[in-house]
């Protein structure tokens, strides 16, 4: 723990004006920095994974243990592109998605505009190899040669 000495100043938050400003639609590159199991005011336990993309936060709700069918096959839908675009064939533990980057395509929420919402989930291209080097001792030619 860490000693503070600091006096609260509610005043400071009055002329507060912190406008939450969503992402254009489309496709960003992000870390997952949180996941974790919650319960729903409804009582059903469900997966929150939140990612962090250009400074924003957007979580994605994964209804896997919820009573109706129809709702944890668009869960597990969602963890699997969750998996392949993480590589991994299986999931054990939510520690294994944290501090992993991801590709996501956003679009603004329906009901709220100022939110995103997470619409699919994709690996991070990586970067192609680097040439290849000239065996030593065979002059190299230009590609175009």
């Amino acid at each position: 723990m860490s000693e503070l000495d600091f006096e609260i100043n509610p005043e400071v938050l009055e002329n507060d004006s912190f406008e939450r400003k969503p992402l254009q639609p489309g496709e960003y590159e992000g870390e997952i920095i949180g996941c974790e199991t919650k319960t729903s005011a409804a009582g059903h336990k469900y997966l929150s994974v939140q990612v962090e993309v250009n400074g924003n936060w957007i979580w994605e709700n994964l209804n896997l243990w919820h009573p109706k069918e129809d709702v944890v096959e668009i869960a597990n839908r969602k963890l699997t592109q969750i998996g392949v675009a993480l590589g991994m064939s299986k999931i054990t533990d939510t520690e294994q998605l944290l501090a992993r980057r991801v590709k996501v395509d956003l679009r603004l929420q329906k009901n709220d505009s100022t939110r995103n919402e997470i619409v699919a989930w994709s690996a991070v291209s990586k970067a192609p190899p680097p040439p290849a080097k000239a065996a030593s001792g065979s002059p190299s030619k230009p590609a175009w040669q």
